[in-house]
């Protein structure tokens, strides 16, 4: 029943000798025996450096990523676990990627007892991005040995913003209008997620508006924001565009001239053309100024009404083939030609005018137009009131018809209604002409045939087409 004994030889480490001696051990029937081994380098505890006594808590660190020009600290624990003092231990860093990293507080320059421990720092302190090559902490100790520290990190670039377009001319803005928008993007160019975004101005006149710059970006994140130039006075303006994102920010330049906006006068505002016979004209001129602070272009007018033009006429056949320049004027010239079917006496006409310029700056301006028709033939009286008449008698008065034309007029036909109204003499009939500032008299009764009210006129009619009429009234009495 006897179990059969195995010794496997053991590979002593690099420059440890082991002290081999003969091991007794009694076998019990039925029996698993167990048997241990201390194994001591020759010559003691201090005659081997390589024998390892230490061991440490935690034995490697994989730091978090880091920003550049960040720091993360971590503490390890060192352990004497061998059967004696250690020599006092003595830290350095080590590897390719130690300049990575740097030891911070260090209780571990001293002998340690069995079992005793010490506290190390180590930092990552990333200066490159990308992941470190190979580092570590090393803690040796005479006797006690070489213990690594294995650490690693990987370094990021910090955010970084970028903003787009770096400079941006808005041009010649007339004051209180606004420029085209341009739009903005800002993008985050580095290596980590930003902060929140804001985009602000430094001057009120380039307008913020539109903005998706409102949460954080990640990396090669964008958000967009539109800007335009609202010149609220006549200057040259420059300002920043400052995107921020905590305390990373970026800027931009912006420029643009605020010049007085287009606009138009019309002098006088309203043109009183005075009274005009028919069949003659008159022709007075609007001037056109250019009040604002670009060149006009495309010049166009508009004349109405309620009853449309009436007897007006507008010329812009200057100003429309031109090109107004900043406090540069153009007449437009209106005509006044009186319409020969208007049967009234002095009467008042109007009409509105409107003048635009087309083109990437349109202005435009209102006036109005007024005169007074009148005939060549002016009667006095206008009008003739006979007042109370005994029925079957007669009353008379003369009415006189003066040519206030520039032209002769005639031959002229008179005739009145109703039977009541008579022209009893009538110098006015016939083929003569009259010359301008002539005049014919026609004498006109009223005989009432009942007593009731009479309501009649006289009507002269010449050529050219003219036509005048004398309003007539009485009162029959029995």
């Amino acid at each position: 029943d006897a179990y059969p004994l195995a010794c496997t030889s053991i590979t002593p480490t690099t420059q440890a000798a082991w002290v081999s001696a003969p091991v007794a051990v009694t076998l019990m029937p039925g029996v698993v025996p167990m048997v241990s081994f201390v194994l001591r380098p020759a010559g003691g505890v201090s005659g081997d450096v390589d024998f390892l006594f230490l061991a440490a808590s935690p034995a490697a660190k994989v730091f978090p990523s880091l920003v550049l020009g960040q720091t993360s600290t971590v503490t390890f624990t060192v352990t004497n676990i061998g059967p004696a003092t250690t020599g006092v231990l003595a830290a350095s860093l080590t590897g390719t990627g130690a300049n990575q990293f740097e030891i911070g507080t260090n209780n571990c320059g001293v002998a340690l007892a069995p079992n005793g421990t010490c506290t190390i720092q180590a930092t990552f302190a990333p200066t490159l991005a990308g992941a470190t090559k190979p580092a570590s902490v090393q803690l040796v100790g005479t006797p006690g040995g070489t213990l690594p520290i294995t650490l690693s990190g990987t370094g990021v670039q910090p955010a970084v913003l970028a903003l787009a377009p770096a400079t941006q001319n808005f041009g010649t803005v007339g004051v209180g209008k606004s420029s085209p928008l341009v739009t903005y993007t800002v993008t985050n160019a580095g290596g980590t997620t930003t902060a929140p975004v804001t985009v602000t101005s430094s001057d009120a006149a380039f307008a913020v508006s539109g903005s998706t710059c409102t949460d954080a970006l990640p990396q090669s994140g964008t958000c967009q924001v539109k800007v335009a130039f609202v010149p609220t006075a006549i200057a040259a303006k420059m300002a920043t565009l400052t995107a921020t994102a905590g305390t990373v920010t970026t800027t931009a330049t912006v420029t643009g001239n605020g010049i007085a906006a287009p606009a138009l006068t019309l002098t006088p505002s309203a043109l009183d053309l005075g009274t005009v016979i028919v069949n003659e004209q008159k022709q007075m001129p609007f001037m056109l100024k250019n009040v604002g602070g670009f060149t006009l272009t495309g010049f166009t007018a508009y004349m109405g009404g309620m009853n449309g033009n009436g007897p007006f006429i507008i010329d812009d056949r200057i100003c429309s083939m031109a090109s107004l320049a900043p406090g540069a004027t153009c007449p437009v010239n209106v005509t006044f030609q009186p319409d020969p079917s208007n049967t009234g006496l002095n009467t008042p006409v109007s009409a509105t005018v409107l003048i635009s310029a087309g083109g990437t700056n349109p202005a435009s301006v209102m006036g109005t137009v007024s005169g007074i028709e009148t005939w060549p033939l002016a009667p006095n009286p206008s009008s003739i009131d006979y007042g109370s008449v005994k029925v079957g008698t007669s009353s008379s008065s003369t009415v006189r018809f003066t040519n206030v034309a520039s032209k002769p007029v005639g031959p002229l036909t008179v005739t009145v209604s109703p039977a009541v109204f008579t022209i009893t003499s009538n110098q006015c009939n016939g083929n003569f002409q009259w010359a301008p500032g002539g005049f014919c008299d026609v004498v006109v009764s009223y005989t009432p045939t009942a007593a009731m009210v009479s309501v009649g006129g006289v009507s002269v009619a010449g050529i050219p087409n003219v036509t005048v009429g004398v309003h007539l009234h009485g009162v029959g009495t029995p």
